[in-house]
């Protein structure tokens, strides 16, 4: 049996949020519960697909709310601690779930118990799902995972299946913009292995907005104490941290146009 993990706050769209929750439960392996953070107050129309949900499937929606907007990080973390299950699936209010995607994370896990995270490829679309305008692969491999890591994130975040005591173990969700990384460092320190199926399980919503966000100066200085981390563990040199650290900060300096077409043409695969 497994969770699945989700937090939604009051800016996301109601249509959204409803489309990801059915891909959720229209999956040929079903979770045992749905765990919903509402991350502060929502707006009618989102506590209205709540609702929905709720009275459609009162056994496995579990509604966590909290008084007021903590971030996504304290969200997730607050949430992973009402999770009953040993596996936890994370899912995004705004995603859509290939129909296979739990069963095979979730089949896999089991028949190699040695690893305790596995994610997937991603597709990213605009406005249907089915009009998909590029694609994120990640390595399959722990080993090269590992070595990617060093650089940049190998996990796609929305499509991971872990073991909840080893995310836990490793301090869990922190609450800035990088939690993902942050996490995933952490989980390498501990020691705990990754692993990527080669199939694209999530269909992720994509925006003008998302490269914005990881843009300017403030967004560096996350990545910037991220590797001074990455560093001090030894997993990267003092070379490699310096050239590192430049790359980024040249990086995060581009205007948001010529940072948006660096990353479709260095970090992504476009024109599926």
């Amino acid at each position: 049996m497994f969770s699945v993990l989700m937090s939604v706050y009051a800016k996301e769209t109601p249509l959204f949020l409803k489309e990801s929750l059915q891909s959720v439960f229209k999956q040929s392996l079903m979770p045992f519960e749905v765990v919903l953070v509402k991350d502060g107050p929502l707006t009618t129309e989102l506590n209205a697909v709540v609702e929905d949900f709720k009275n459609k499937y009162p056994v496995a929606m579990k509604i966590i709310s909290l008084k007021e907007n903590v971030g996504l990080g304290k969200a997730l973390s607050l949430g992973l601690l009402e999770c009953s299950n040993d596996y936890v699936a994370r899912m995004d209010s705004d995603d859509i779930c290939d129909e296979r995607r739990f069963e095979l994370q979730y089949n896999f896990m089991i028949e190699h118990p040695e690893i305790d995270i596995v994610g997937s490829n991603i597709s990213e679309f605009l406005d249907s799902w089915d009009t998909q305008v590029s694609e994120r692969i990640v390595h399959e491999n722990h080993e090269d995972i590992i070595k990617t890591m060093k650089y940049r994130s190998d996990m796609n975040h929305v499509t991971v299946m872990f073991k909840k005591n080893a995310v836990i173990t490793s301090g869990s969700y922190k609450d800035f913009k990088i939690e993902d990384y942050q996490l995933w460092i952490n989980m390498i320190i501990n020691g705990f292995k990754f692993h990527n199926l080669k199939e694209k399980l999530v269909y992720v919503r994509v925006g003008n907005d998302m490269i914005g966000r990881r843009s300017g100066f403030k967004y560096f200085k996350l990545e910037y104490k991220l590797l001074k981390q990455i560093y001090a563990f030894k997993l990267i040199n003092i070379w490699e941290f310096l050239a590192l650290s430049l790359i980024k900060f040249l990086v995060r300096s581009l205007p948001k146009k010529l940072l948006s077409k660096f990353y479709l043409t260095f970090m992504r695969n476009k024109n599926i």
